[in-house]
């Protein structure tokens, strides 16, 4: 299966293309392709996992209907992001544009009208009222209080708009673990 991970360099990222290694039969299941942002050293230390590993700039159509048009892939896990809430809060612009990736469902759809997306997303997009005792449910109205929370539920609603039942958006909360191999800030 060819896989394509965007945001590969970030943290769940890097475990997810050594899980997607280390899996038994991975060598011959899986074509892993790997893009990320702006860590240099990422390819060095990941490139041996991977088919290939390539920098892309989310925010260039363009290139990213080049790597989705060469890679032709038949799943693409799309982590990347820009996570951090108070930049988002700084520049909504360029939160917007690296959050919403609307070129990569135009490239998905032109370039491999038969993949499938898994969509990381957020639990920002809720009103952070949660409780011990009172979980977020997936039936809970999503009435986001940051510029990341309110980006990351308009692009879940532009990928089931566009995509329909071949994507689902997954909503993460906080990330937490070991240290991630490589130069990852988490």
């Amino acid at each position: 299966m060819r896989v394509l991970v965007t945001g590969a360099s970030g943290y769940i990222g890097r475990f997810l293309l050594e899980a997607l290694a280390d899996a038994p039969g991975a060598q011959h299941e899986h074509e892993v392709h790997a893009a990320y942002g702006s860590d240099v050293a990422f390819a060095r230390e990941f490139g041996a996992l991977c088919a290939s590993v390539s920098p892309l700039d989310l925010c260039d159509a363009a290139a990213v209907a080049e790597l989705v048009r060469t890679i032709r892939p038949e799943v693409v896990v799309h982590l990347a992001a820009i996570s951090a809430p108070l930049a988002c809060e700084r520049d909504p612009a360029t939160c917007a544009s690296v959050n919403e990736p609307t070129c990569l469902l135009d490239a998905i759809v032109t370039h491999a009208p038969a993949a499938r997306l898994i969509n990381f997303s957020s639990d920002q997009v809720y009103a952070g009222r949660a409780t011990a005792d009172r979980l977020y449910a997936e039936d809970m109205p999503a009435v986001p209080v940051n510029e990341y929370g309110r980006s990351k539920l308009r692009f879940e609603r532009v990928v089931e708009s566009r995509l329909g039942a071949a994507a689902i958006s997954l909503r993460c909360s906080l990330v937490l673990g070991p240290k991630a191999r490589g130069n990852c800030k988490k």
